[in-house]
């Protein structure tokens, strides 16, 4: 047994007291006498005793905060006990009910966030209950296995993956060999059939993708190769791993295999529809192409505990197992951060789809009645602790989907975090305003306090400020009255530590694998590392047919072909219909003259694959269509009725609205692939073009014809054409959101952030361009208590009363010369930039200085002697050299580096930035709607507060156009009158009529119809 016996009670625990009840004063006997245990009313609240590891003095929970933990055994469904009453003394936990509803715990390193987090999970665990704790420090994780209640040894499953010291013995030689817990992130708990399969898959192509995404070049063609390639793995009825996608991709001969692995599983109603990509990517992709998804891959594989991560199969134990069968997951996820990252991301997503894929009762029964065998799991209550999760959890909408949703689940997420500005914005509104339960243990930062102070209904900031350690401002409910409440001190280890050894030896026994060497992981690849299928695996030898291979032009030129038709298409209101070839030359033509390739466009047809582009003749004419393969190829998204909140890639789908809408403006819009950093992610150029000109007398005879022929365009637009950025996720990277600002103003183009619908999952419909503008204007308060202020512009993230400002951090580290950057002692705080008067001062965000610039431009570019230390990489040697403080530091890698020094982000400074100072005609934002938003039908402009339409839907022409728009749309409907009634025959918007000597379209049309 370790220090403490089982203390149980039939005390006032067993229920919950009303607070509002509270009239008595609270007395603390024996509060400044170490030998006597700290009374409460004349209850024991806490004792100090010597622990048998640290051999120091330790405070723990006295005999009635343990028997309120214990009594959990008793009555699983209790409240869960938080504390008690600072002023009354009375005890107060959180109903289990309610804990669905979640549970933040907010506050400062050491006042006792852990603590609570510990006594909570212990609590569960005592219930009988399924639970998960991801530790991202690991310092208390032994303690925590002291405290798991014996009869529940069989239900832990221990994950630590930084430790290669825990061994069993092999049976058949008796020798001691490593073993540990782990799970294949490709693995599904559902089988290929069942209901919850497709959503799985779709989850850890989600997880694995922003994991991907996050190196230094991640565009559409990355995408959708990692995609396929994942989705085609996770789906096969081989096991693959993640390692293996690195090695399927290396060599062509493997990506030639890989390919024919996907064909042998064509009878696969799902995967068939993979295998023509999956062929394009092995048969037209270069090692070049490749390059980028290779490049993030291999630093993965080369990295021992990332590789022990991705290259993990055969896995005893699923995460759905642990949520359905309650079990207890204790993960210790002291890693490196992406090891972190990636390890906690597979974690939460596992535990999410597994919870998700659960039917509601009442369709459970509606599947029972139809027959069906699989009516899913039953609702077993699970939850989720991740103690600061602020160095885990990267994607805001994830977070607040599960936040909002867990609920109807029988999920309860308990989350803990010291920095909460250092989540996604989206994150740390969603824990505001949706954690049913607050414990704020001493805030950080004011703004953090006034954003606590302000869901606790406007209480002072400064006695939030002033909460003493292990005591928390709370309010058990959203509608009551926040009070100080004293913490539960922590619960007592039950068990030694030669037990907790005990504990996770005992857990790899029922759910560790052995753990592999690099030899034995390449060994059980489908590929090894030169090239070769492995023996044993599925037959895949070189396709007979692929001399049968099609001779497709070069991707410029064949991508503006099916774009040239899609441009038709939207002109001419006919999307997924066919049009006159002669209408897509002449798009094309234009296309091939301001792309700088020169083909004949007879050839590029002739030679563009059936299955991208169909070609017919009709009544006499030539006519074709691009189809849903063709757009995909052009990097467009198919038109499927999904709306961008519905899931996909969004950044896409909002790309191809923005296409269908400029273009029915009548504005020649690419989609350029992106080959650096300074390339928007679209561009629509004017009909007429001012700056084309060449001299002034040109400029403004163009600018008046523009006005005249296009008067909505040059009102819109101001004569400048457009730069596209579709702003899915950047909006929650603020610096990325003024660098493309910055971009389209470098190229004097109007910039257009295309965003999407809000409604469903932030309940606004502007909510993106809320963001974006809150970025851009001087703003105060998050959520539902921003307020903007339209008449001032900061591109700043705080501005303080004296007018100083804060600064976001650059993605690009610090120079301050070739090849040599800046670094900062390592720390869990973040990098602040901000002003004082006229200087500009470095520092972390607990306070900690470290340099101060005497201006903007001495910020930007400061010496070697300016910053606390700097680096310098020596390729000879293969060493990385740090002077600091006069001081020289070697190291033989750069991990070794970075266990003691930090990268310094370069601070966004509008004034060196900017060429000029932006104004707000310098950018639109424009939202397009999901298809199930009532409200707005059409693309809408989005403008400080104010709402109206992109498309002018009811602009007057003058005869000619009038007429024009008549002759075309006879023209469009005699191509297929027959589907066609006279109602739409009527309506047909104008289009264009070929002309070889000038363009007579006139670019507007009347009628948001992209979908």
């Amino acid at each position: 047994m370790g220090l403490f016996n089982s203390v149980t009670s039939d005390s006032s625990a067993d229920t919950e007291e009303d607070e509002s009840s509270e009239t008595t004063q609270a007395t603390i006997e024996g509060e400044y006498d170490p030998t006597q245990p700290k009374r409460i009313n004349g209850k024991e609240w806490w004792i100090e005793r010597i622990d048998e590891v640290s051999n120091e003095v330790e405070t723990y929970a006295g005999e009635w905060p343990r028997a309120m933990i214990e009594n959990a055994a008793k009555k699983p469904q209790q409240p869960v006990w938080v504390g008690c009453s600072e002023r009354t003394g009375r005890e107060f936990g959180v109903k289990f009910s309610r804990a669905f509803r979640h549970i933040a715990y907010l506050g400062s390193t050491g006042t006792g966030k852990t603590t609570a987090i510990y006594n909570s999970v212990t609590q569960l665990m005592m219930g009988g209950h399924g639970v998960a704790i991801v530790d991202p420090k690991g310092d208390d994780i032994y303690d925590l296995l002291r405290r798991v209640p014996k009869w529940r040894w069989d239900d832990v499953v221990y994950v630590d993956l930084g430790a290669d010291y825990y061994s069993l013995e092999d049976e058949e030689t008796g020798e001691d060999v490593p073993y540990q817990i782990g799970f294949n992130i490709l693995d599904t708990y559902h089988e290929p059939g069942e209901s919850g399969f497709d959503e799985e898959i779709e989850w850890i192509v989600a997880d694995l993708i922003e994991l991907l995404a996050a190196g230094e070049y991640w565009g559409p063609r990355m995408d959708r190769i990692a995609k396929n390639m994942i989705r085609g793995m996770a789906r096969h009825e081989e096991e693959f791993t993640i390692i293996e996608i690195y090695y399927a991709l290396l060599e062509e001969e493997n990506r030639q295999q890989y390919a024919d692995l996907i064909g042998d599983s064509i009878d696969d109603d799902d995967i068939m529809f993979l295998e023509g990509f999956t062929r394009r990517i092995a048969e037209e992709l270069s090692d070049d192409e490749l390059d980028p998804l290779l490049g993030r891959l291999k630093d993965w594989v080369e990295n021992p505990i990332t590789r022990k991560i991705i290259a993990m199969r055969g896995a005893e134990v699923t995460l759905g197992q642990i949520v359905n069968e309650q079990k207890i997951l204790i993960v210790n996820n002291d890693l490196p951060k992406e090891a972190k990252i990636m390890t906690a991301n597979a974690v939460v997503s596992g535990i999410w789809t597994a919870v998700t894929s659960r039917k509601d009762p009442s369709e459970q029964q509606m599947m029972e009645l139809a027959g069906m065998d699989d009516v899913g799991s039953e609702y077993a209550p699970f939850f989720l602790a991740i103690d600061e999760c602020h160095s885990v959890l990267t994607d805001g909408d994830e977070i607040e989907t599960m936040l909002m949703e867990a609920r109807s689940k029988k999920l309860g997420l308990m989350l803990s975090t010291q920095v909460l500005r250092s989540l996604p914005d989206d994150a740390a509104d969603a824990i505001i305003s949706n954690c049913n339960t607050i414990l704020s243990l001493t805030p950080n930062h004011p703004e953090e306090a006034r954003e606590i102070a302000n869901r606790f209904g406007g209480m002072d900031t400064e006695d939030l400020q002033r909460t003493p350690d292990y005591h928390a401002q709370t309010q058990l409910n959203s509608e009551d009255d926040p009070f100080l409440a004293k913490l539960i001190p922590p619960y007592p280890p039950r068990h030694t530590i030669e037990e907790a050894y005990e504990l996770i030896i005992t857990s790899l026994e029922n759910y560790g694998s052995p753990v592999q060497s690099g030899e034995e992981i390449l060994d059980e690849m489908h590929f090894d590392a030169g090239g070769a299928i492995s023996s044993g695996d599925a037959e895949a030898g070189a396709s007979d047919d692929s001399d049968e291979q099609v001779d497709v032009t070069s991707d410029p030129a064949e991508q503006a072909l099916y774009e040239a038709a899609y441009t038709v298409q939207i002109k001419q209101d006919a999307i997924g219909e066919f049009v006159e070839s002669k209408a897509v030359k002449d798009e094309w033509r234009r296309r091939a003259g301001e792309l700088g390739f020169s083909s004949e466009i007879s050839n590029v047809i002739e030679q563009a694959p059936d299955e991208y582009l169909q070609r017919q003749r009709r009544d006499g004419d030539s006519v074709m269509k691009v189809t849903p393969e063709g757009l995909e190829y052009a990097g467009l998204a198919q038109d499927t009725g999904s709306s961008a909140s519905g899931g996909g890639d969004e950044h896409r789908w909002v790309l191809t609205e923005a296409y269908r809408a400029f273009t029915k403006l009548g504005m020649f819009v690419e989609l350029p692939t992106q080959e650096g950093e300074e390339d928007p992610d679209g561009i629509a150029d004017l009909p007429i073009d001012p700056m084309a000109a060449e001299n002034i007398r040109e400029v403004h005879a163009r600018e008046e014809q523009l006005a005249e022929e296009y008067p909505y365009l040059a009102e819109l637009t101001d004569g400048l054409n457009i730069s596209i950025e579709a702003e899915t996720s950047t909006l929650e990277k603020p610096m990325q959101t003024l660098t493309n600002l910055r971009k389209a103003i470098d190229e004097h183009k109007l910039c257009v952030f295309a965003c999407k619908d809000g409604s469903a999952k932030h309940g606004r419909f502007d909510y993106w361009p809320r963001r974006g503008e809150g970025i851009i204007y001087d703003t105060t308060g998050r959520g539902a208590n921003r307020t903007i202020n339209y008449d001032r512009m900061t591109f700043a993230a705080d501005v303080d009363e004296g007018d100083n400002r804060t600064f976001y951090n650059k993605v690009e580290t610090l120079a301050v010369a070739s090849d040599t950057y800046a670094l900062r002692p390592r720390s869990e705080a973040n990098l602040v930039w901000r002003e004082e008067s006229q200087e500009v001062v470095m520092s972390d965000e607990d306070g900690t200085e470290h340099a101060r610039f005497e201006s903007h431009e001495a910020a930007a570019n400061p010496s070697k002697s300016d910053v606390p230390a700097y680096s310098v990489y020596d390729a000879s040697d293969q060493e990385y050299t740090v002077r600091a403080s006069g001081e020289k530091l070697v190291y033989g890698s750069r991990e070794e580096l970075e266990d003691d020094w930090m990268v310094v982000r370069a601070p966004f400074i509008p004034e060196n930035e900017f060429d000029r100072m932006p104004t707000p005609e310098d950018f639109l934002f424009v939202v397009f709607p999901d298809d199930d938003t009532k409200e707005y039908t059409e693309p809408m402009i989005c403008e400080q507060g104010e709402t109206r339409p992109l498309l002018p839907t009811n602009t007057a022409w003058d005869t000619k156009e009038k007429a024009d728009t008549k002759e075309s749309a006879d023209d469009s409907t005699n191509m297929e009158a027959e589907t066609k009634d006279a109602d739409e025959q009527a309506q047909a918007p104008p289009q264009q009529e070929p002309s070889e000597e000038e363009d007579e379209d006139d670019g507007v049309s009347f009628a948001w119809s992209g979908r």
